[in-house]
């Protein structure tokens, strides 16, 4: 679950009608992630602009926007929060901002907050299969299986074949007691994706249930190799060997 960053195109647009002062163009483009991808560079230069105090409401969201996804490349997650904050309380129907702030509250644990902003991700879109995924993750986690369910088979139906939402609902599945229709999901999302540590430990989770010891311990030896924490972490979602 990651964030997604469209705006730099509705910044780069506002460029090209500035005819502000040099400096606070080359702050704009840095922001926007115009002259290269480093986040602490982003992270300067889009704070300047907020400095600035001459923004309207639309490219004072764009900067907050980009400011947030260049905190979330740096770890900074609570301040990528305050950003995402800033741009829904400048742009309030905007679905993306819900959904990058959800997966940073997925990211700290707060699965509860999370599903509340995919909530308003999907009220605002309700054909957004990203946020459709990202809910029915965050919904089997808690335990909401059946509802989970829906927003995967949802997601699918629009996105055919994607392997994030094959991979959430099969959590759901293994949670939900299928263990068959786990396997067949993760084998899927695995076969079309590189390597997830959560998929291979599921999918070592649902072959040791179904009666495949050798092939559930050699999943989960390459899902620990991958992150040697990842059984504690789906203990946390309520699967345990």
């Amino acid at each position: 679950m990651g964030v997604r960053c469209p705006w730099w195109l509705v910044l780069a647009a506002l460029l090209a009608s500035s005819a502000s002062a040099q400096t606070r163009d080359e702050a704009l483009r840095a922001c926007a992630g115009l002259d290269g991808e480093d986040p602490d560079a982003r992270i300067r230069a889009c704070s300047t602009v907020v400095a600035g105090g001459q923004e309207g409401n639309d490219r004072l969201a764009a900067v907050f926007f980009n400011r947030g996804n260049a905190y979330v490349a740096m770890h900074q997650l609570w301040r990528a929060i305050a950003d995402y904050d800033q741009v829904i309380r400048l742009k309030p129907a905007s679905p993306i901002a819900f959904t990058n702030r959800g997966s940073v509250f997925h990211r700290l644990g707060q699965y509860e907050r999370a599903i509340q902003d995919f909530d308003q991700a999907v009220t605002l879109s309700p054909e957004d299969a990203l946020a459709l995924t990202d809910r029915c993750l965050d919904l089997a986690i808690v335990g909401n299986l059946s509802q989970a369910l829906v927003d995967c088979e949802h997601a699918l139906a629009l996105r055919p074949n994607s392997a994030a939402t094959l991979g959430s609902r099969a959590l759901a599945n293994l949670k939900a007691g299928r263990p068959q229709a786990a396997l067949s999901d993760y084998d899927h999302a695995l076969a079309a994706s590189a390597p997830v540590a959560g998929w291979l430990f599921g999918r070592g989770v649902a072959k040791t249930r179904l009666g495949d010891k050798t092939g559930g311990t050699a999943d989960i030896a390459a899902a620990q190799r991958l992150e040697p924490d990842i059984a504690r972490q789906y203990a946390r979602y309520g699967v345990k060997l």
